[in-house]
């Protein structure tokens, strides 16, 4: 619902459909989506492999994927949220915020110590559905005490899918997007430090999918994609996927909450209104984007504060005649209302 003031005037705005989908979509910020210290994500371990289509309006269905009894905890600290120390799994990152974009300058584990001297990005803000980015890294250290490491690579990351999302569980979010971040480093090790440059180097590739809905600072959902090259040869990989459940995490689950979509009913949604989002009021005119996911009757309504109506407006929506375009800006001004 849109409340919209004009000559002191209140209006009401409500876009109802028995099939629809709003057009609202989750953009990652600064505000909403950088880690603060002092938070401690739990997730779970989720038996799936596989990340599903990109695109807009894509429905990633992981209902039947098992949810494992592990626990993956994931924590942060940090005195400011400008310097932020990621512990995750006994591997500690250092991140760095500059300007609009969170950086990692170094890492440690129980095996090796490393330093970036060209930090290697983690995402720029504000990213939204369709954004990409791709840039350099180089780090180097210590591997076991005994060898030195030297790693360069790139990393790009691209919000390559929007549209719904079920949770293993049965748990549905109709404004979802997806990030694909795509890291990939030619590494060389040896006891020599001063031969490194020319040690043949093995290729590490690891492609992170990560889920976000509005209002979850953290992805709800990650898969995690590995693997190692001896050349064009595969010589290891693994995956990993968690999830962020609401029994470990429900301060998240509370702030998503408002974007949690109805129970699903034969891969459809049931009539009613089904979402509030946002519509923009410029030179007396009301503007509301919205997009249909199938042939469905659409109708909207204007109202004053004393919920008059003042104005309503229905159409049937079939996209193979053409009557009325899935995607539609409907403008309202005043008690005159039409659909360009």
């Amino acid at each position: 619902m849109y409340r919209g003031h004009e000559n002191d005037i209140c209006y009401f705005v409500t876009l109802c459909s028995g099939l629809f989908r709003c057009c609202r979509q989750t953009v990652l910020t600064v505000e909403r989506n950088l880690p603060l210290p002092s938070d401690d994500v739990v997730m779970s371990g989720v038996a799936m492999s596989t990340a599903g289509a990109e695109g807009k309006n894509a429905v990633w269905d992981f209902s039947g994927a098992k949810v494992l009894g592990d626990k993956h905890h994931v924590g942060y600290y940090g005195e400011t949220s400008d310097s932020i120390m990621r512990i995750e799994d006994n591997a500690v990152s250092y991140l760095a915020v500059v300007g609009n974009a969170l950086y990692v300058y170094g890492g440690e584990d129980r095996l090796k110590k490393l330093e970036f001297s060209r930090q290697a990005i983690c995402l720029a803000y504000p990213f939204a559905y369709g954004d990409s980015l791709r840039a350099p890294f180089e780090c180097h250290g210590v591997y076991c005490d005994n060898r030195y490491v030297k790693a360069v690579g790139d990393v790009k990351a691209v919000a390559d899918g929007w549209g719904r999302l079920v949770l293993p569980g049965g748990v549905a979010f109709g404004d979802a997007l997806r990030v694909t971040t795509t890291r990939r480093a030619d590494i060389r090790m040896s006891p020599d430090s001063s031969v490194l440059d020319g040690v043949k180097p093995l290729t590490e590739v690891e492609t992170r999918h990560d889920w976000y809905v509005g209002g979850s600072r953290y992805p709800l959902l990650t898969l995690v994609i590995r693997a190692t090259y001896d050349g064009p040869a595969r010589v290891a990989g693994r995956s990993a996927a968690y999830l962020m459940t609401a029994e470990d995490n429900a301060a998240v689950y509370e702030k998503a909450s408002e974007n949690i979509e109805p129970d699903v009913e034969g891969g459809r949604l049931p009539g009613g209104v089904l979402a509030d989002y946002d519509v923009s009021f410029a030179e007396g005119r009301l503007a509301v984007e919205y997009e249909l996911t199938d042939d469905a009757d659409v109708s909207l309504s204007v109202s004053d504060v004393l919920a008059l109506y003042i104005n309503m407006w229905k159409a049937a929506a079939n996209r193979l005649a053409g009557t009325l375009p899935t995607s539609c800006v409907l403008i309202c001004a005043a008690a005159n209302m039409f659909c360009r």
